[in-house]
């Protein structure tokens, strides 16, 4: 209650308090607690039980194979899924190194066409310093190395506003366990993104796959646009 410029606050002793409400009213709930005590603790014991399960163990058995030792042991989410691709999918183990199929013609000169490959493999590590990338393909795994630019582009998280002001959350495409198709050449032991204006895709896709691993479709890192991004 205000008067004037005053403000007046009324006060009640802690004791008064405890006696005339805090315990009447608990009385209550601690009875309630008395008579329910083996389904209030049964329901507890499965709230926190599935807290911690949702926190070290979603998803299924590869999940908890890639979050424990870091690769995939008994398969790969990605098996099934190049049938399911419309872009042609190459197995890691038959990308051929220094593979020309053409040249270009420029200036006079002729310039080799190497003859680009799709893989697809799911992200394990990556070095920011380097711009590697170590990814997991259904036959095994290979360091992609991503140049500057095209690392900070597609590593660069961020939260944005579309222009009809819904929120745009986009992650790095290098987080762990994320599913990648990249587009390019090899190189020694090392795959290096490569595309031209031809080939019409980005060098690297995202894969999303449903629950099941079921192929779902193929994204395109969003570009960083909006000026409410933070």
């Amino acid at each position: 209650m205000a008067l004037g410029n005053e403000r007046i606050v009324e006060v009640i002793n802690s004791a008064v308090w405890d006696k005339r409400y805090y315990e009447t009213s608990m009385s209550k709930v601690k009875l309630y607690i008395q008579k329910n005590h083996d389904k209030l603790l049964e329901i507890l014991n499965n709230s926190l039980f599935m807290e911690e399960w949702n926190k070290y163990a979603s998803g299924g058995e590869l999940q908890w194979e890639l979050d424990s030792i870091n690769f995939f042991h008994t398969g790969h989410p990605l098996n099934n899924v190049a049938a399911s691709i419309s872009i042609p999918v190459t197995p890691l183990n038959e990308v051929e190194e220094g593979n020309i199929e053409g040249f270009f013609l420029i200036k006079g000169k002729e310039i080799p066409r190497m003859k680009l490959y799709s893989i697809i493999g799911t992200v394990l590590d990556r070095d920011t310093t380097k711009g590697i990338v170590t990814i997991q393909t259904p036959e095994g795994v290979v360091s992609v190395k991503v140049y500057k630019d095209l690392f900070a582009l597609y590593n660069h998280a961020y939260t944005a506003l579309d222009e009809n002001g819904n929120i745009i959350e986009e992650t790095s495409f290098f987080d762990k366990g994320t599913h990648l198709m990249i587009t390019g050449i090899l190189r020694g032991d090392t795959f290096i993104p490569k595309v031209y204006r031809s080939t019409r895709i980005k060098p690297i896709l995202r894969i999303i796959l449903d629950e099941n691993n079921n192929f779902v479709r193929l994204e395109e890192k969003i570009v960083e646009e909006s000026p409410y991004a933070r």
